[in-house]
Protein backbone atom coordinates (compact mmCIF):
# COMPACT_ATOMS: atom_id res chain seq x y z
CA UNK A 1 0.00 0.00 0.00
CA UNK A 2 1.14 3.47 -0.93
CA UNK A 3 1.81 6.06 1.53
CA UNK A 4 0.22 9.65 1.00
CA UNK A 5 2.36 11.83 -0.78
CA UNK A 6 3.32 14.76 1.71
CA UNK A 7 3.29 17.97 0.10
CA UNK A 8 5.05 21.03 0.19
CA UNK A 9 4.55 21.24 3.51
CA UNK A 10 5.30 18.93 6.23
CA UNK A 11 2.69 19.36 8.24
CA UNK A 12 0.04 17.46 5.92
CA UNK A 13 -0.11 15.23 3.29
CA UNK A 14 -1.01 16.26 -0.13
CA UNK A 15 -4.71 14.98 -0.06
CA UNK A 16 -5.49 16.02 3.42
CA UNK A 17 -4.18 19.97 2.27
CA UNK A 18 -5.87 20.43 -0.78
CA UNK A 19 -9.15 19.44 1.06
CA UNK A 20 -8.27 21.35 4.03
CA UNK A 21 -7.34 24.41 2.21
CA UNK A 22 -11.26 23.78 0.35
CA UNK A 23 -12.98 23.60 3.59
CA UNK A 24 -11.58 26.35 4.96
CA UNK A 25 -12.58 28.94 2.01
CA UNK A 26 -15.20 31.40 3.61
CA UNK A 27 -13.87 30.36 7.41
CA UNK A 28 -12.77 33.50 9.25
CA UNK A 29 -12.40 31.27 12.64
CA UNK A 30 -12.18 27.46 13.80
CA UNK A 31 -12.70 25.86 17.39
CA UNK A 32 -9.61 23.87 18.41
CA UNK A 33 -11.66 20.53 17.93
CA UNK A 34 -12.36 21.33 14.14
CA UNK A 35 -8.63 21.70 13.53
CA UNK A 36 -7.64 18.52 15.41
CA UNK A 37 -10.87 16.08 13.74
CA UNK A 38 -9.65 17.83 10.08
CA UNK A 39 -5.78 17.58 10.29
CA UNK A 40 -5.51 14.80 12.73
CA UNK A 41 -3.09 16.48 14.74
CA UNK A 42 -3.55 16.10 18.55
CA UNK A 43 -5.26 18.96 20.40
CA UNK A 44 -1.83 19.25 22.59
CA UNK A 45 0.04 19.84 19.17
CA UNK A 46 -2.19 22.47 18.47
CA UNK A 47 -2.00 24.52 21.90
CA UNK A 48 1.52 24.49 21.40
CA UNK A 49 1.31 25.89 18.27
CA UNK A 50 -0.91 28.37 19.25
CA UNK A 51 1.20 29.45 22.44
CA UNK A 52 4.85 29.46 20.29
CA UNK A 53 3.36 32.15 18.02
CA UNK A 54 2.75 29.53 14.91
CA UNK A 55 -0.93 29.88 15.04
CA UNK A 56 -2.77 32.92 15.31
CA UNK A 57 -5.41 32.49 17.79
CA UNK A 58 -7.92 34.24 20.10
CA UNK A 59 -9.50 33.89 23.06
CA UNK A 60 -13.43 34.82 23.44
CA UNK A 61 -15.51 34.05 26.52
CA UNK A 62 -13.28 31.65 27.02
CA UNK A 63 -12.83 29.66 24.05
CA UNK A 64 -9.79 29.49 21.94
CA UNK A 65 -10.53 30.18 18.09
CA UNK A 66 -7.59 29.80 15.78
CA UNK A 67 -7.81 32.15 12.73
CA UNK A 68 -8.12 30.38 9.29
CA UNK A 69 -6.20 32.86 7.90
CA UNK A 70 -3.12 31.51 10.34
CA UNK A 71 -3.46 27.90 9.41
CA UNK A 72 -4.26 28.67 5.72
CA UNK A 73 -0.74 30.75 6.33
CA UNK A 74 0.51 27.27 8.02
CA UNK A 75 0.01 24.90 5.65
CA UNK A 76 1.48 26.95 2.48
CA UNK A 77 4.75 27.16 4.30
CA UNK A 78 7.49 25.15 2.82
CA UNK A 79 8.82 22.41 4.76
CA UNK A 80 11.69 23.02 8.11
CA UNK A 81 15.09 22.13 6.98
CA UNK A 82 15.74 18.30 7.63
CA UNK A 83 17.48 17.74 11.16
CA UNK A 84 15.36 20.40 13.29
CA UNK A 85 12.86 20.11 15.73
CA UNK A 86 9.69 21.06 16.42
CA UNK A 87 9.68 23.90 19.58
CA UNK A 88 7.85 21.21 21.72
CA UNK A 89 10.03 18.51 20.79
CA UNK A 90 12.77 21.31 21.65
CA UNK A 91 11.77 22.01 25.30
CA UNK A 92 11.05 18.10 26.15
CA UNK A 93 15.38 17.81 25.20
CA UNK A 94 16.09 20.67 27.39
CA UNK A 95 14.45 19.69 30.32
CA UNK A 96 16.65 18.09 32.71
CA UNK A 97 15.23 14.33 33.31
CA UNK A 98 13.75 13.86 37.02
CA UNK A 99 15.92 11.50 39.36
Amino acid sequence: MKRPQKSNSALLPETRQSEMLSWLEGRVTLRVREVVERTGLSQSTIYEMMDDGALPNVKVRGIRLIYAAGLRELLNRPPPPKGTFPSHARRARQQPSSP
